[in-house]
């Protein structure tokens, strides 16, 4: 992306002013954030800073000739860029966080509103290892303990039913 902003900018370089390019930069800056975190957009922006000093501050093609006014503007444009990627790369960690908690409501919504549809401890067994196995993607057994046995209590047809030994329980 900053080999593409470079070139673009090259030749529009004379129309837009070398100072106004940078906010392409800065573009690519967010982008970088948004889509891979804070670590990689930070070395987007040093490069970004390098590659445009290189080609859009006098002199040309020279190896970092910075005077004053053109230091100010390259660590501004440093500092915004490492600001940018930090609020950037926090509010993609904010959206991740707040799917996960969207799966995790929609997964207790579904269990509660089957729960509430339930009229005997059967159903109950049965709505619980439904759910269990959907989060877990998974068979489900429940079992229960009576009389000092634990006895499988609730199963899917294709649960293998053999001997268990759960600390010297049989079932």
């Amino acid at each position: 992306m900053i080999a593409l902003v470079t070139c673009l900018g090259w030749f529009v370089r004379s129309a837009f002013g070398p100072m106004n390019l940078d906010m392409f930069y800065l573009l690519i800056v967010v982008m970088t954030a948004v889509k891979w975190g804070r670590g990689p957009a930070i070395m987007t922006s040093m490069v970004s800073l390098l590659v445009f000093n290189h080609f859009f501050v006098p002199p040309y093609l020279a190896s970092l000739g910075f005077d004053l006014q053109s230091t100010f503007v390259l660590m501004g444009f440093l500092i915004v860029g490492f600001v940018v990627s930090t609020l950037a790369s926090k509010t993609r960690q904010q959206a991740i966080e707040a799917n996960e908690r969207e799966t995790q409501v929609t997964m207790l919504y579904h269990l509660s509103k089957d729960l509430a549809a339930t009229d005997s401890f059967d159903d109950v067994m049965h709505v619980i290892r439904m759910n269990v196995g959907k989060i877990f993607n998974c068979q489900v057994a429940v079992f229960m303990s009576t009389d000092h046995k634990l006895e499988l209590n609730s199963f899917d047809t294709e649960f293998p039913r053999k001997k268990y030994s759960v600390s010297g329980y049989f079932f």
